[in-house]
C-alpha cells in the first residue's frame, strides 16, 4: 500500500509541476478544439498522468478490498 501512496504523491507533484510550466507559458485551453487533431505535448502529458493515477487508484482499491484486516 505504501508503494501506491508514494506513487500517487509522485504523480501529484508531477501534475503540479506540469501545471506551473504550462501557466508560465501563458497557454490557455482552446474553447472549441478541432476534433481529430492530435493534441500537443502539454495535453498528452496530462492525459498520460491521469491514466497513471487512475491505475494507481484502482490498484490501491483492489489491495484494500483484498483483505478484511483493519487498515491502520
Amino acid at each position: 500500500m505504501l508503494r501506491y501512496v508514494l506513487q500517487s504523491a509522485d504523480e501529484t507533484i508531477f501534475y503540479q509541476t506540469h501545471l506551473n510550466r504550462v501557466a508560465q507559458l501563458g497557454m490557455r485551453p482552446k474553447v472549441n478544439p478541432v476534433l481529430g487533431i492530435h493534441s500537443d505535448w502539454r495535453h498528452s502529458e496530462v492525459t498520460t498522468l491521469a491514466q497513471r493515477e487512475i491505475h494507481t487508484t484502482v490498484a490501491s482499491e483492489a489491495l484494500l478490498g483484498s483483505t478484511h484486516a483493519p487498515f491502520a
